[in-house]
């Protein structure tokens, strides 16, 4: 019965966040032991002048926003990343009473305009810069469009990133380092 609804938890998460009709590819930005942030890298994208992704925080804890409003223990968001300014702001959210974006949904909506801000270091949302921002770079300097094949003197080979993974058989989660 838990394996069940675990499962229907991450089918609840992946649900939600591949709203574009694809699979998420959840990789893992920041995680403790009582918070787990990640971005689905299969949304990040540009959209005209900016970057979108969806992103999510998942707590071991029942967390508020504000004050004693919308409990949750996960929280899905697509971001809207204004990559020159470094500033980012929310375009839709849901928050979930579970964790990894299962239970029921506690709030979502949409904002009618984005108000960007400028993330406080340490947090998640600054870590979600740097992986998106990056991507961009990464873009923008594509190793196919250097004639010789050589590496671009100014782009470095990423840094290894941790997947988040779930196995079945075990109930646990693992975090696998790859490039």
């Amino acid at each position: 019965m838990l394996n069940r609804n675990i499962a229907a938890m991450l089918c609840t998460a992946l649900g939600l966040a591949s709203g574009l009709g694809h699979a998420a590819d959840w990789e893992v930005l920041e995680v403790s032991q009582d918070h787990v942030a990640m971005v689905d890298k299969n949304s990040i994208h540009q959209d005209a002048e900016r970057w979108k992704a969806w992103a999510m925080d998942s707590y071991k804890e029942t967390v508020h926003l504000a004050h004693a409003m919308f409990p949750h223990k996960s929280r899905i968001v697509l971001y809207e990343i204004d990559c020159h300014s470094g500033k980012l702001g929310y375009v839709a959210w849901s928050f979930q009473s579970g964790e990894l974006g299962g239970g029921s949904t506690v709030w979502a909506d949409r904002a009618s305009e984005v108000a960007y801000f400028s993330p406080e270091e340490g947090w998640s949302e600054a870590a979600l810069i740097d992986r998106v921002c990056g991507t961009r770079l990464v873009r923008a300097q594509s190793f196919e469009s250097l004639p010789d094949g050589n590496e671009s003197p100014g782009l470095r080979s990423p840094a290894p990133r941790q997947h988040l993974s779930w196995s079945m058989g075990s109930g646990a989660f693992r975090l696998d380092s790859v490039r």
